[in-house]
């Protein structure tokens, strides 16, 4: 088992590695004169991350919310709130929004998420 202390290295070493600029959007909804919604997203917070191919289990299991979009699987620091339909915003990428947030199996050091192209 790890302790508390061991745990915090490995995920300071992770963050450590996470070498791109990551901006969170959220969605806020507005009453329109109609009686209507209308959805602006709004800068949420700026971590850093990293991207990665999503394996094929991950992309199978899935494939119900992604289809046939470009996905990614994105990570970010442990504690980074962040939830499925928000945007992410990474220079040289596409828009994303992400479709689900993963949930850590053992010793979490990273936020794991897969997240797919704006279209």
């Amino acid at each position: 088992m790890l302790s508390a202390d061991q745990l915090a290295q490995f995920q300071a070493t992770a963050t450590a590695a996470m070498d791109l600029s990551i901006t969170i959007q959220r969605a806020t909804l507005a009453r329109t004169a109609l009686g209507g919604q209308s959805e602006s997203y709004s800068d949420h917070a700026t971590v850093n991350g990293n991207l990665s191919q999503p394996t094929a289990s991950l992309l199978q299991n899935y494939d119900y919310l992604i289809g046939d979009l470009a996905t990614w699987q994105v990570r970010m620091p442990v504690g980074t709130d962040v939830q499925a339909n928000d945007r992410l915003s990474v220079a040289g990428y596409p828009l994303m929004r992400v479709q689900v947030v993963l949930q850590p199996q053992s010793y979490q050091t990273a936020v794991r998420l897969l997240a797919s192209e704006v279209k």
